[in-house]
Parts: C-alpha cells; sequence; structure tokens
C-alpha cells in the first residue's frame, strides 16, 4: 500500500478520509484505488484535470509506466490533447457523438482526416490557408494573394480553378530574412513569442497568418520582414465544403 500511495504522491496521508484532502488529492486517492486493484481493464475519466500543472506532467509519466506495468487496457477520456498524445497507443477523436479519426497518434497530428481533427490537435493550432490549385509551365503550384507554394515532387490534388485549403504545422515552415530581390514576398512579424525551448512567431501578408515553431530563441523582431519556405511534402489539402482530406 506504501508503494502505491508513493506513486501518486500521497505518502502521509494514510489516515485522513478523502473529504479532508484537496480536490487533486481526492483524484490521486482514486487512481491509487485503481492501481491497486490490478484489473484487467481501467476506465479514466479526465483523471488529472484538477492536478496543478507540473504534478500532471509528473503523473502522466507515471501513468504511462503503470500501463506498461500493469499491461491492463486503459481507456482514458480526456479534453487535453497533449495528454491523448504523449499516453496513448490509439486515439479516438469525437464530436458530437461521432468518431472523426481513429488511429495512432502520430497519423492524428500528421496526417489528420478532417479539418475538426486537424485544427483540434497542435499547439500551436495547424495554419490554414485557403487558396486554389494553379497549373503554370506544366508545374502545379498552391497559390493565393499572399503565397505561392511549389508543389513539385508532390502528388497534388488536381483541382485546378476550384477553392482549397491547404493546412502546415508551424514547425514544417522554414523562415529567413527577407532580401530585396523578395521583399514583394515577405511577410510581417506581427508577434514573437520565446518560450526557452522555442520561440513561436506569428507572420501576417494580407489575410494570411501563419504561425511558425522555432528551436530555442530567436532573434526574430517584431514588425521584422521574413520569407518563408514549406516544403510541399508537409501540406495537406482539404475540401473547404466537406471539410475533408483530400487525399
Amino acid at each position: 500500500m506504501n508503494d502505491v500511495l508513493s506513486k501518486v504522491q500521497l505518502k502521509g496521508y494514510e489516515d485522513r478520509f478523502p473529504s479532508e484532502l484537496s480536490g487533486g488529492q481526492q483524484q490521486r486517492v482514486a487512481l491509487a484505488r485503481m492501481i491497486a486493484a490490478k484489473s484487467d481493464i481501467f476506465l479514466m475519466d479526465e483523471p488529472l484535470s484538477n492536478l496543478d500543472a507540473m504534478l500532471r506532467i509528473d503523473m502522466r509519466s507515471e501513468l504511462k509506466h503503470l500501463h506498461n506495468e500493469l499491461g491492463a487496457t486503459t481507456v482514458y477520456v480526456t479534453h487535453d490533447q497533449i495528454e491523448a498524445l504523449t499516453l496513448s497507443d490509439r486515439i479516438v477523436v469525437m464530436h458530437n457523438g461521432k468518431i472523426k479519426q481513429y488511429d495512432t497518434p502520430e497519423a492524428i497530428y500528421k496526417k489528420p482526416l478532417n479539418l475538426f481533427v486537424a485544427k483540434f490537435v497542435g499547439s500551436p493550432p495547424i495554419n490554414l490557408m485557403k487558396g486554389r490549385i494553379v497549373k503554370e509551365n506544366n508545374s502545379l503550384f498552391f497559390k493565393n494573394k499572399a503565397i505561392k507554394l511549389d508543389l513539385k515532387g508532390v502528388v497534388a490534388p488536381e483541382t485546378e480553378s476550384s477553392d482549397i485549403i491547404a493546412a502546415v504545422r508551424a514547425e514544417d515552415i522554414e523562415v529567413s530574412p527577407s532580401s530585396s530581390e523578395n521583399q514583394s514576398e515577405a511577410f510581417n512579424v506581427y508577434s514573437v513569442l520565446p518560450a526557452g525551448s522555442e520561440t513561436i512567431i506569428t507572420l501576417q501578408r494580407g489575410e494570411t497568418e501563419l504561425a511558425v515553431k522555432l528551436s530555442g530563441f530567436s532573434s526574430t523582431k517584431m514588425n521584422d520582414s521574413i520569407s518563408i519556405k514549406i516544403r510541399p511534402e508537409k501540406i495537406s489539402f482539404f475540401n473547404p465544403k466537406t471539410e475533408e482530406l483530400i487525399q
């Protein structure tokens, strides 16, 4: 029993009733009971929601280890996308009682099957750009008023002159200072948010706004002019009417 209490950081609270504990401690009591039961199947309904940020991170690690140690099937309900990605072998994304996608965490993140999943999973949210696929000199491009992306080397949807939504993750956009030659296509830096291990910058050009994730601290300043590069194989295309992925 002491080992179980240590796992959920309740050592020293053995003689207290649950009503004498905080909300977060009561949640950990429920986890301790689950661990002690050693069942073959566990159902967890947002078990970490009332914990503070640091303890939540510790408990995610502990739950991941316990799942491997106990070998039990665990159904884990959460609105926290980070918990879903870090703890799951398979994820079911639901909306209005319907399954929107059932897949591995990697597939959910890298290849969402519809706009709901694309927008729900990921921080910062995935970048969505409205535009069209156009053909110029036998090459295909994604184009709108702010951007023109060469789709060479990828299988692009044959929807020339039709509206389409292109989606790309913040970490899949490369940036560089804009030179005088490409100033006409430069994005303006709207905000810079350093967070130690990464920096999130927001770029704007016309109606197009992009979030970019950079490693570590960045020398980028607000109101700088920035050029972008997006690898075409990192782009997903969605039908704006059905909101489904175009395969």
